[in-house]
């Protein structure tokens, strides 16, 4: 990200969740760990060179595949990537000892949903604003942390 970002690409990151169930201390409130995690996310971006971070605020720990994650990603006119960079959502199992958690594998699976969306014809499922769902560009390039690059 940060070669891409000092040759001169738009980067931005879409989160889905903000952490907010993620900081096992006591007393913290999900509010607090969202203010956290947020902020984190906002300072390791800039660490990079990513100007633009999009919080989806879906609830931590509950994420689907099929949530609005890959709707509201898919939908925005201004947001119009060439490259998508996301985990691999078939991997359950990361080394010996770590189960990949549901909200990565969900998360993935929404960026390669939203990604097929932009690629799509016309149709769309009939729960989504017709207008919303036109293609807005193509995607040319999908890369999967964990697996081979995949060329779309």
């Amino acid at each position: 990200m940060a070669r891409w970002a000092r040759a001169g690409a738009r980067l931005c990151y879409v989160l889905c969740t903000s952490g907010d169930v993620g900081i096992a201390e006591p007393g913290m409130t999900r509010a607090r760990a969202t203010e956290i995690r947020e902020a984190e996310q906002l300072a390791a971006a800039e660490i990079v060179g990513v100007k633009d971070v999009v919080f989806l605020r879906e609830p931590d720990g509950m994420l689907v595949p099929r949530s609005s994650c890959a709707r509201n990603w898919s939908r925005d006119p201004s947001f119009r990537p060439e490259v998508v960079v996301s985990g691999d959502p078939t991997i359950v199992w990361a080394g010996n000892d770590y189960i990949n958690h549901p909200d990565h594998r969900a998360a993935a699976t929404a960026a390669l949903d939203a990604t097929f969306q932009r690629r799509a014809s016309q149709t769309c499922s009939k729960s989504w604003n017709k207008k919303a769902c036109k293609p807005i560009n193509r995607v040319k390039y999908t890369s999967l942390a964990g697996r081979r690059t995949i060329c779309t």
